[in-house]
């Protein structure tokens, strides 16, 4: 018989992660496996908007957004991490913080705008209210970067867009800022699949539906160069 809870202490076969000498085992980048699984969800979501249009308390497009939060924080601390090995970043608490300072720490030449870190920081303000149910504690807060709803337990598909916009920028910034490693997957490229997929078929929906268009930036093409050691192996599946 399995002891089904001791499972849990080794990496299983198939995870990826970061692997660098010194290290008693890989670093897992949890975004990677994240990705799939939000992509898939925001597949059947744009299907089921197809079908049946606005559908109000969509528990189910909270946690989608949710999970594009979650794989954007992933991607972001994976960089502080391993900036973590070199360099003192035990100040940097906050997600907003750590993307836009770490840049600064390893004295890069290129750094966030600063309607990037404003978006990052309203994303964050309402993902915090929908999962801490904050709603009258901050029902004053005025979203003047992004299109997310005041309301954010009435989100609807443009609070998920505008979460995977932001969330697809950020990592991107930091695409190539661990040297040797690509964040997003070079196979599934979550850039191209937000502007050659996603994008055009949530247009293609509200045109259908006739809702009044919704105009979303463009993602940022700026990159972080790399901003650690050339001392990992990439990303490995163990």
């Amino acid at each position: 018989m399995v002891d089904y809870s001791e499972i849990r202490a080794e990496p299983p076969v198939g995870v990826m992660g970061l692997w660098r000498d010194g290290l008693s085992e890989p670093l897992p980048v949890l975004s990677f496996h994240l990705y799939i699984d939000a992509l898939t969800m925001t597949r059947d979501l744009l299907d089921d908007f197809e079908v049946r249009g606005y559908r109000p308390i969509n528990t189910k497009l909270l946690n989608c957004i949710g999970l594009w939060f979650l794989i954007m924080e992933s991607g972001i601390s994976t960089v502080v991490k391993t900036v973590s090995f070199t360099h003192d970043v035990s100040n940097l608490k906050k997600l907003p913080n750590k993307f836009a300072e770490i840049p600064k720490i390893v004295s890069s030449k290129h750094c966030p705008t600063d309607l990037q870190k404003s978006e990052l920081q309203e994303f964050c303000c309402f993902r915090n209210q929908t999962f801490h149910d904050l709603y009258y504690e901050r029902k004053n807060t005025k979203y003047t970067k992004t299109h997310f709803s005041k309301v954010p337990a009435y989100a609807n598909e443009i609070d998920m867009m505008e979460a995977i916009r932001i969330a697809v920028n950020s990592l991107n910034f930091y695409r190539y800022a661990i040297q040797g490693v690509s964040l997003i997957e070079n196979n599934t490229d979550m850039t191209k699949v937000y502007q050659d997929e996603l994008l055009p078929r949530f247009h293609e929906i509200m045109q259908e539906k006739k809702y009044t268009p919704i105009v979303f930036r463009d993602l940022d093409i700026t990159q972080s160069e790399p901003l650690t050691p050339d001392i990992y192996n990439g990303i490995i599946k163990y």
